[in-house]
């Protein structure tokens, strides 16, 4: 505290003081499914998926644009559901949408649907 004489030259932000340093609160990793770190299972999920598809691929494609299409509908639909998931149990996950509708691109792209 200042003397009582020095109040009357001494600035107000001068006699203010600092605040004491917060501490940070260390952070968790965060963990996704099965304990491992977040994306990681996206990532397995997205290697099978594309795997399958390639095989689901070669069985039904006839050309390279039925063959993307079979490969985009085929992913689309673990990670579809997967959203759905998300959204019914934990918080909105547009993911859901967004590769329903990559489906409905695949579906169309192989002859499927029509517009």
């Amino acid at each position: 505290q200042a003397p009582a004489h020095c109040l009357a030259t001494t600035p107000l932000w001068c006699m203010q003081q600092t605040p004491a340093p917060v501490e940070k609160k260390k952070r968790r990793k965060r963990r996704g499914m099965f304990g491992l770190p977040a994306g990681v299972p996206a990532l397995i999920v997205l290697v099978g998926a594309v795997a399958l598809g390639r095989m689901a691929a070669d069985d039904y494609a006839e050309g390279p644009i039925q063959r993307v299409s079979v490969v985009a509908m085929v992913v689309s639909v673990p990670f579809c559901v997967w959203g759905l998931f998300n959204t019914m149990f934990y918080h909105l996950d547009l993911g859901m949408v967004s590769y329903a509708l990559a489906g409905a691109a695949g579906a169309y792209g192989f002859g499927l649907l029509s517009v």
